[in-house]
């Protein structure tokens, strides 16, 4: 069975490495062009980002397998690797890696936290590629991914962590996880049913969109990026939108994600006429919204006919008579209609 050293230290990495952590080669899908993270950085750099790139996940297969520290001395030693592209390459190639790291090619956290490139793509690979070694070293501190569908919380410095697999149906069972002084420590594994069906063609495609959200940056740029090319059907990544433009414009954000409001948006997200980042568009350039206190997340998924009033222009400033909402949401909103309809009865539509 397969064993893995699980480290808990970035520098005992190098104390207990195996005497190949590398792997001789890796495979590179056909379609690589059309992956929306490189399509940012080919449009941003051209060929010499895409080529960069390749290289340094080569570099990273090649040397630790499915990392590399990004010292300035691993810098020199990479752009060395690429001097032919000409120019600066130490420079560019700095570039290149902060456009990944932006996009999600190399996760973020564990950049910022440990100068280090890495990625749940690059891990998976390399645990694929090593499935048949004895031995495989894992750094739990940048680890990404699980081990073999098991989840484990790492305590100790340095353990030996055995995986099994176990026809138990849907139960949880124990297993024995030894330090390397011999004391035994239990571990709660929750182990599936083994042989379960194949899960439908929709949900594998959701689980993937959803593995792809995860490693999306969560800035706004890439966000809208995401929700531009997917239209995910399911709330987070639009909850996340709201809540950094409503942060920018002082409007309530959205601070739990309840059944009622996953209700709710599960029914818009299935109307072709839904058009989230238009919306807010609209609503950006809408005094009348920026300034209604009704004009919340929960309003404009709550029913139809309220987000088609905004893609129909009813608030735009343009419009002159902007139109009130069915139902005022509370004593200042009430205040509000009745100043407006007085407004509009002697003849003056400035409120």
């Amino acid at each position: 069975m397969p064993k893995y050293l699980v480290l808990d230290n970035i520098n005992s990495i190098k104390m207990a490495r195996p005497n190949k952590q590398g792997i001789d080669y890796f495979p590179m899908d056909v379609r690589l062009d059309d992956d929306d993270k490189l399509a940012m950085i080919i449009g941003d750099f051209g060929y010499k980002g895409e080529l960069i790139f390749i290289k340094l996940i080569s570099w990273i297969y090649a040397n630790q397998g499915y990392y590399a520290e990004w010292t300035e001395m691993e810098q020199l030693k990479f752009a060395k690797r690429v001097a032919y592209i000409g120019g600066s390459p130490v420079n560019l190639i700095k570039e290149v890696v902060a456009g990944c790291i932006k996009w999600g090619l190399f996760d973020q956290t564990v950049f910022e936290s440990f100068n280090i490139l890495t990625s749940r793509r690059i891990q998976k690979t390399w645990l694929d590629a090593t499935r048949l070694r004895k031995d495989r070293v894992i750094n739990s501190k940048i680890w990404l991914n699980e081990v073999n569908n098991v989840c484990t919380t790492i305590e100790t410095e340095l353990i030996t962590l055995e995986t099994t697999q176990s026809k138990v149906n849907k139960s949880i069972v124990k297993e024995s996880i030894k330090e390397p002084n011999g004391s035994v420590a239990a571990a709660a594994i929750e182990v599936e049913k083994a042989g379960k069906p194949e899960k439908a063609e929709e949900e594998l495609a959701l689980k993937d969109l959803k593995r792809l959200y995860a490693d999306t940056p969560k800035n706004k740029e890439a966000i809208i990026y995401f929700v531009q090319r997917h239209r995910p059907n399911f709330i987070e990544p639009y909850i996340l939108l709201w809540n950094i433009w409503a942060t920018d414009r002082n409007k309530p954000k959205v601070e739990a994600i309840t059944d009622k409001r996953k209700s709710h948006f599960n029914a818009r997200i299935k109307e072709k006429e839904f058009d989230f980042l238009e919306i807010m568009k609209r609503a950006n350039k809408s005094t009348y919204l920026l300034e209604g206190t009704w004009f919340t997340f929960d309003w404009f998924t709550k029913s139809k006919d309220n987000y088609i009033k905004i893609l129909e222009g009813n608030y735009d400033n343009e419009k002159g008579k902007p139109k009130i909402p069915d139902v005022p949401v509370n004593a200042a909103d009430e205040k509000l209609e009745r100043l407006i309809n007085k407004s509009m009865t002697n003849g003056n539509t400035a409120v």
